[in-house]
């Protein structure tokens, strides 16, 4: 019995020696059998302590491009930087390799979003290193002018030979567009600086919309105020889903199908979308990545096993969570400064675990906690939070001009004048002292926030637990104002209705929704001065919309201004001449006493019977003629 304990002890020593083959203090590597259903395999698996507060996971771009390729070893080179050692990494989502080297899955890398998949799940860290898999999809809208009108696309930086399709482009995907035929909406710092045929090239801080549905392209004008957001769901069922939380996501990777979820295997390829049997039934080299419990990141490769297998192993290694990712030719591991799995053809992408050597403080704002590549700071002296100035504007959705060292910010009543290096600001002419200079850092200018709580109000608190800045700033969102508003207006509240628009239009003049629905709220309180002024009003952004210059007609009809009545339904037709309906009113108009412009009014009525008009507006047009000729 004694030598049988002896002979167990050597035995896992050399299990032991032989498995832990290198290893850094929070990342091991471990070469081990795993038994299951099918036989046993052998199993490379990196072990990743995402309780180190140091450890970090990105998605690395080949050559920092969507649509590039580059060899394993290359690409994980690619994450190294003065701050940033990398300890491990694992081949990515699936990508086009006979064709375009697209990728197919979501690639979410340091909170910034660079393609979007439409099948599969994701794996997914928060900046706090919790790891989690769901099956998520994204949802690109978008807003023009504050959400004065929408816009939506179906993906980013991936063209799309449908003709609906609407695509966005970065400069992830490279300098300009690929070449087409749609139309290019170009946005810089947020607003439409182009529209043009084909091919367009792509702003540094922006994108471009690329579409050929007329009827979104009509929305877009230049200097329009565009912005977009990911709205996120999970699948409940092949045909159900909920909204998901992704505020706190960092860093996610889509591939799938998912192979353990809450340590229940799951395995089922064509319930996430999935139709090759290279994906949901064949045996081969596969890579998978989950988690434990302990929140410990086991990820790894293992040969000749399908789905339900690999979902079996990992379950074995420890997972309550896990998925599998691209496989086959594309399998490749890396640990420590070792290759242990090398990948049979060049990659697009790889999922990479680095450690940073000075943790950068994390800050919320209203509530969420900000993801960004430029992250915050805190001034030496002053301990004061600089944060990054075209982040934190576009969150404010303010705008902002820099000229040499000086920096405007402006945000509906307010205007805050700063200069990089001067320790006061003009704030609405207003002038004070700030406890920081802006300050050009790391390729980005950084800003005081105490600019910004002084202009529009809020407050800063430093959470030690977190080592985290929490930032308040008052922030009037527009477009949940107006739906608020709308809501009273539905419910013929339509004081409480008023009283919102004229709050929008105290913030933003320019808000033509307001203009148009206060418009109808006088129509139908039969305040035709109120209705004209707020429809003229509208009418200044939205100078083709010939159904509201109608209504402008009717109330200067109603105010006894026949002229001007017959001035605006002249302007309707102009734009829009196919309504019958509208020809036999004007004529009417030119019918009156004080008018009697009888001739006109015949060819106004010549004009509605081209238009088709219904049996109704038929006998119309004969009595009203009839009537007009024994006039004149």
């Amino acid at each position: 019995m004694k030598k049988l304990l002896v002979s167990v002890f050597f035995s896992v020593l050399l299990l032991t020696l032989s498995s832990q083959v290198f290893a850094s203090e929070s990342v091991t590597y471990r070469a081990q059998s795993v038994k299951f259903s099918g036989g046993t395999r052998s199993v490379n698996a990196v072990y990743v302590n995402m309780n180190d507060k140091s450890i970090r996971v990105k998605e690395q771009l080949a050559k920092n491009q969507v649509g590039q390729t580059d060899n394993f070893k290359n690409i994980v080179a690619q994450a190294n930087d003065s701050n940033t050692e990398v300890l491990a990494a694992i081949n990515g989502t699936f990508f086009n390799s006979d064709t375009d080297m697209k990728p197919n899955g979501t690639i979410q890398s340091e909170g910034r979003f660079y393609h979007l998949g439409s099948t599969g799940s994701v794996i997914a860290f928060s900046s706090d290193n919790k790891v989690s898999v769901e099956a998520m999809r994204a949802l690109i809208k978008g807003t023009i002018n504050e959400g004065q009108d929408s816009w939506y696309a179906w993906n980013i930086n991936s063209m799309n030979d449908n003709n609906d399709s609407i695509i966005i482009f970065d400069q992830a995907y490279g300098k300009t567009t690929p070449k087409h035929d749609r139309t290019s909406i170009v946005i810089d710092e947020c607003r439409v600086t182009a529209i043009k045929k084909g091919q367009a090239s792509i702003p540094a801080n922006g994108y471009v919309i690329v579409l050929k549905d007329n009827f979104y392209i009509k929305k877009f004008h230049i200097g329009d105020k565009v912005n977009y957001t990911i709205e996120t769901s999970k699948l409940t069922s092949a045909s159900q889903k909920a909204p998901v939380d992704w505020s706190s996501i960092v860093t996610s990777v889509g591939a799938g199908p998912t192979l353990l979820k809450n340590g229940s295997i799951l395995a089922n390829g064509k319930s996430e979308g999935f139709t090759e049997n290279k994906i949901n039934v064949d045996r081969n080299q596969r890579s998978f990545a989950g988690v434990t419990r302990d929140n410990i990141l086991i990820m790894g490769t293992v040969l000749n096993v399908n789905v339900k297998e690999l979902a079996e192993i990992c379950k074995k290694l420890g997972m309550i969570d896990a998925i599998n990712l691209d496989g086959g030719a594309s399998s490749a591991l890396y640990c420590n400064g070792k290759i242990i799995t090398p990948a049979g053809r060049k990659l697009s992408n790889v999922m990479v675990i680095t450690r940073v050597k000075n943790v950068p403080l994390k800050y919320s704002f209203n509530g969420q906690e900000v993801v960004s590549p430029n992250s915050v700071y805190a001034d030496t002296a002053s301990q004061e939070l600089m944060v990054p100035l075209r982040d934190t504007c576009k969150r404010l959705y303010a705008d902002y001009t820099i000229k040499g060292t000086a920096i405007t910010i402006k945000r509906f009543t307010n205007t805050i004048s700063l200069k990089i290096g001067a320790n006061s600001a003009d704030i609405n002419g207003n002038e004070i002292s700030l406890s920081a200079a802006p300050a050009a850092k790391n390729g980005a200018i950084y800003i005081p926030v105490q600019a910004l709580t002084e202009a529009m109000g809020g407050s800063v608190k430093y959470d030690a637990s977190k080592n985290m800045y929490c930032v308040n700033i008052t922030n009037y969102n527009i477009l949940d104002m107006y739906n608020q508003a709308s809501a009273f207006n539905k419910q013929k509240d339509y004081e409480s209705a008023k009283k919102l628009y004229y709050q929008i239009l105290e913030l933003d003049s320019g808000f033509s929704k307001a203009y148009y629905s206060l418009g109808y709220i006088y129509s139908a309180e039969k305040n035709w001065d109120e209705e004209i002024r707020n429809f003229s009003e509208y009418l200044k952004y939205n100078p083709d919309d010939a159904d509201i210059m109608c209504s402008v007609a009717w109330a200067y009809d109603a105010n006894s201004n026949v002229q001007s009545a017959i001035s605006y339904f002249e302007k309707a037709l102009a734009i829009k001449p196919s309504y019958a309906d509208r020809w036999i009113n004007l004529g009417k108009l030119y019918m009156r006493v004080n008018i009697k412009q009888y001739s006109r009014a015949l060819e106004c009525f010549g004009n509605a019977a081209k238009y088709n008009p219904t049996s109704a507006q038929k006998t119309a047009i004969e009595t009203l003629t009839a009537e007009c000729r024994q006039r004149m």
